[in-house]
């Protein structure tokens, strides 16, 4: 190559990258922008393993609520405190999703399902999701369901005493595989109607779960650069998305053919038999352009047993050590539960209005260990501000729950683990709940209310039965060792469960 030649290769490079990186007038304070991934390296340089961390350290830095930034070209703004993450959760403009490599990936191309949807398409789904879930209990509370998750909870307090697994010898468990098979089949009812046997719904949960840990919660490497995946596939997280994916989508696509198979027009069992008969009608009708189709049905599967599988095994997990390292916050929880519930039932859904300090503690531990600590993307649909700082449309906009969960502003001593700040000087739960585990607005999360419900019941159940304990030459893991995917979860650890009433059956 001539150096004429190359001067102008180099001269198109720095025009391009110029061209790609540059930002708009008064566009939030944040780190430099360098090729291919942007301000992506000053991130994993600061924290590598819990990116919102950086976040969080950035906005001090630079005095400032919103953070901006590239990420590939992706323009990024990052809320880092309660009010700037309300306002993005539930200001209109901010309600888009960002179009990206994984969401297609897992569409086929196409942005389905409800939770990376936007736009009508999104607007219908959601509200038929919605409105035909609730009936079989995902948005409010069902006598049945509750009894299948009583069921699903005595089942796992009966593994434990048993102590006969790969998971859970001598009351010795693995946390968090002993949650996945519980909490994969409370999901996999609401959508398809039935329940799989343990090693089924555990292989699916355990799948789901490895999955979620390899998705950076600032969407990644496999997002901001995608062609890398044909050079670095198990680097970034490709090959196990891959294969992720591919199981199941099969899985959900299995569940659907039985019920093609043997629904009839009379029977209407689950969120599966409505989504057929929705077609149907449509196709009767003669909607042409109908957003009910079989993928679209295949990609809510995702979507819901995805997340059911992974956010709620990981949250009780986080829970469950939090007891065992605050063992006065274990104790005070089950003697609330004795006083209250006894032990000749276990806990309803009924006695969570008298379980103030039981609720106070979930609500804690939500708040002190956040499990989505950046929540999912949204997106500027129009040019707009934040904090007063100009947005343009198309921008990535994160909220950093875990800054509004350790917002001085809001909080008293954000750093410590304490209870008691959400029970009033009556001993009664505190009404107003300032924590956003689960997002605002139009954008939170369908399956917040089905999460809240199985997190209480599995928690005061084996609070009930068990005491929690370090085994033997064993150690807690440390929380700033977190695994940051798209849910965080704790390093995997062993407990100890040690009996605290005799066997009985519901």
């Amino acid at each position: 190559m001539t150096p004429i030649l190359l001067l102008l290769v180099i001269f198109v490079l720095l025009l391009i990258y110029l061209n790609t990186f540059r930002l708009p007038k008064n566009f939030p304070p944040g780190p430099k922008n360098f090729p291919i991934w942007g301000g992506y390296y000053q991130v994993l340089w600061e924290n590598m393993n819990l990116p919102y961390k950086t976040f969080h350290s950035m906005a001090k830095r630079y005095k400032t609520n919103v953070v901006g930034l590239f990420l590939g070209n992706f323009k990024v703004v990052v809320a880092c405190d309660l009010e700037t993450c309300r306002d993005v959760m539930l200001k209109p403009e901010f309600q888009g999703r960002v179009d990206a490599f994984l969401p297609r990936y897992r569409g086929d191309g196409d942005l389905l399902g409800v939770i990376f949807s936007e736009g009508p398409l999104w607007q219908e789904q959601r509200r038929f999701m919605l409105r035909n879930m609730r009936d079989f209990g995902f948005g409010k509370r069902s006598d049945s369901l509750e009894h299948d998750l009583q069921e699903e909870v005595q089942d796992l307090i009966d593994l434990i005493r048993k102590g006969n697994t790969d998971i859970c010898k001598g009351r010795v468990a693995k946390i968090p595989e002993l949650l996945y098979a519980i909490n994969a089949n409370m999901a996999i009812q609401i959508y398809s109607g039935d329940r799989k046997p343990l090693p089924e719904a555990y292989e699916f949960g355990h799948i789901m779960a490895e999955q979620a840990k390899v998705i950076d919660a600032t969407t990644g490497a496999l997002n901001i650069t995608p062609w890398m995946r044909h050079l670095f596939p198990s680097l970034i997280g490709y090959n196990v998305t891959k294969k992720a994916t591919k199981y199941a989508k099969q899985f959900v696509d299995s569940l659907i053919s039985n019920h093609k198979e043997n629904m009839s027009d009379e029977t209407s069992n689950d969120f599966i038999d409505r989504y057929i008969q929705e077609m149907k009608n449509r196709i009767y009708r003669g909607d042409e352009y109908t957003s009910f189709t079989e993928r679209q049905l295949q990609v809510i599967g995702l979507d819901m047993l995805f997340a059911a599988s992974t956010t709620i095994p990981f949250m009780t997990s986080f829970i469950l050590l939090l007891l065992t390292k605050y063992k006065e916050v274990q104790r005070k929880c089950q003697e609330e539960i004795d006083n209250v519930v006894g032990q000749n039932r276990l806990p309803t859904l009924q006695d969570r209005q008298f379980l103030p300090y039981c609720e106070a503690t979930i609500r804690e531990a939500m708040r002190y260990q956040t499990l989505a600590p950046l929540g999912v993307p949204h997106k500027a649909l129009e040019d707009t501000t934040l904090g007063g700082y100009f947005i343009p449309k198309g921008t990535m906009v994160l909220t950093s729950i875990y800054s509004a969960h350790r917002d001085e502003k809001v909080w008293d001593e954000p750093d410590k683990f304490m209870p008691e700040r959400f029970i009033d000087n009556d001993g009664k739960i505190i009404r107003k709940d300032m924590t956003v585990p689960f997002g605002l607005g139009k954008r939170v999360c369908a399956g917040e209310t089905f999460a809240r419900q199985n997190i209480f019941v599995q928690m005061t159940g084996l609070l009930q039965n068990f005491d929690f304990e370090v085994p033997d030459q064993c150690t807690l893991p440390d929380l700033s060792e977190n695994v940051s995917g798209i849910s965080e979860s704790p390093k995997p650890f062993l407990l100890e469960f040690t009996d605290r009433v005799y066997k009985r059956k519901i």
